[in-house]
């Protein structure tokens, strides 16, 4: 079954770089028409598979429920002796640093906002619709995003720390392909992973270097331009390319610590700082804040046993609903589906040692929890003002060029905002960094035919090939540029659904095998 692992597989090493070179050429020679053509396609297909996604996504919190409860559990990624290769602090903080980190300062704000002022599932505008509006934002957030990564991290963690195979995508599809995925199908398979890695990094760096931008421009440190947005892309680089050189210890997991850590300093902030001084209730908004989060986490309960499986494939929705489905739930699983070859090959790739039940408890559970902290804090914190009447948060949604700035506007409204929000700035820039520096590491080791440790030089290469393209794109496409790219990555995200079958089925299959062969 395993082969010796290369340092290099220039098939896909080259095949990959040609495919990136080649649409982004192409993406900057036509970015407007392109984004309006991959637009339309987007929506058609929203439109016509989109239920498929909501289907996939319910159906696979089960199929990962039932692998964690059943008695596979107890198998170890690894061999039987095999002890985890790293603490479980850096470990959950790897996994939300590159699956969840930069979407949490953007969306704890903005997302329950929007659906507080404006959905058909909420009593529009009223205190009590403040936890239906967080709940929704969990849905999103929580459980089900989180059992679609952990289905191909523990998928490629099973068959190479387990069987010896390469640590790349191919090796998912060794039950169905077998050896098979040494030779041209499997380049072709771990091709598809690094370009759809690469793109959808780098349209979130794009963005992430507008935010940023945003973010100097509104606390009067810059001005508002490609320039400076260039030149935060170049700094994002070299701390990645300075994180992925120093390897998974001293780099990467480092770094997410940090993250975590600075994280946690903000929502504690905003939990006792915020709730308690913003409010002529004092503590009491502390401990209402809380309440409110409780009730969130039972919106959500409500939420993922009733909207899990509701589509449109039957036509039971009213149009408020679906339009609602169309521009929320819909385009969020197909984003997360679309991520799901670098999440799931990373989070695999940290996770040697760990048993089956543990790695489905720390990949689902404890981010979900994380999520619900964050969310919940940063949401209903910002709700008891919406409510108060004392913000103008609602002012800026629904404007693209303003919703950036929702996050910068909640925190001008805390006490000590000039200490506050150049935090919050390094700090999400830091998660740009460990979005960037894991993406590089996960594309490294498959262009190395799934090596571990793959050689520093092409960890280099890799890294300053996600800033170059991604400043390609601001320079001489704009935003237009990055649209298109991301429509790309949503268009893809429909055949890495449909491969999420075949991946299951191959998986569940080899663990009984595993666990009757060992005796399990």
């Amino acid at each position: 079954m395993s082969q010796k692992k290369q340092t290099c597989n220039p098939w896909v090493f080259l095949g990959s770089t040609v495919v990136i070179l080649g649409v982004v050429g192409l993406v900057g020679a036509v970015a407007q028409p392109g984004e309006d053509f991959l637009e339309g396609l987007r929506l058609g297909m929203q439109e016509h598979v989109g239920w498929i996604y909501v289907l996939t996504l319910g159906l696979l919190g089960l199929f990962m429920a039932g692998i964690g409860i059943s008695p596979l559990g107890s198998i170890r990624l690894g061999p039987d002796e095999a002890k985890p290769t790293i603490g479980n602090f850096g470990w959950y903080s790897m996994m939300i640093s590159a699956g969840i980190g930069v979407g949490t300062y953007f969306e704890g704000v903005r997302e329950s906002l929007r659906h507080f002022n404006d959905s058909p599932l909420t009593s529009i505008g009223t205190s009590d619709a403040a936890a239906d509006a967080v709940g929704l934002t969990l849905f999103h957030w929580t459980v089900l995003p989180w059992a679609c990564y952990a289905l191909l991290g523990l998928s490629v963690a099973f068959f190479a720390f387990r069987k010896g195979l390469p640590f790349a995508l191919r090796s998912a599809f060794y039950p169905i392909f077998g050896d098979r995925i040494y030779g041209t199908i499997g380049n072709i398979i771990d091709i598809f992973a690094i370009v759809s890695t690469m793109f959808g990094v780098v349209a979130s760096l794009g963005y992430g270097a507008i935010a940023i931008n945003a973010g100097l421009t509104n606390y009067g440190i810059a001005s508002y331009g490609s320039g400076w947005q260039i030149a935060i892309i170049v700094v994002i680089t070299l701390c990645a390319t300075l994180s992925v050189v120093s390897g998974l210890d001293k780099g990467i997991k480092r770094l997410s610590e940090l993250n975590i850590l600075m994280s946690a300093a903000v929502f504690f902030f905003v939990l006792i700082v915020g709730a308690w001084m913003l409010s002529s209730e004092g503590i009491a908004s502390v401990f209402a804040v809380l309440e409110s989060t409780c009730d969130s986490v039972l919106s959500l309960g409500e939420h993922l046993i009733y909207r899990t499986f509701r589509t449109e494939m039957f036509g039971s929705m009213d149009a408020a609903e679906q339009q609602w489905m169309a521009e929320w739930t819909i385009p969020y699983w197909a984003w997360w589906i679309a991520w799901l070859p670098f999440v799931g090959i990373f989070i695999g790739r940290i996770s040697k040692g760990r048993t089956i039940r543990e790695f489905l408890f720390g990949t689902i559970v404890v981010p979900s929890i994380a999520a619900i902290l964050w969310f919940g804090v940063m949401g209903h914190t910002a709700l008891l003002q919406e409510v108060a009447g004392a913000s103008e948060f609602s002012a800026l949604l629904g404007v693209a060029e303003s919703e950036s700035q929702v996050l910068f506007a909640f925190l001008r409204t805390l006490p000590f905002a000039a200490i506050v929000i150049p935090f919050c700035l390094l700090s999400l820039t830091l998660f740009f960094v460990t979005s960037s520096d894991s993406a590089s590491f996960v594309i490294d080791s498959i262009a190395s035919g799934g090596h571990e440790d793959p050689p520093v030089w092409q960890r280099v290469y890799w890294a300053f090939m996600e800033g170059a393209v991604a400043i390609a794109l601001l320079a001489f496409s704009g935003t237009a540029g990055l649209l298109t790219l991301r429509s790309m990555s949503l268009i893809a995200a429909f055949p890495v659904c449909l491969a999420i079958y075949p991946i299951a089925w191959g998986l569940v299959i080899s663990l009984y095998k595993e666990r009757y062969k060992k005796g399990l």
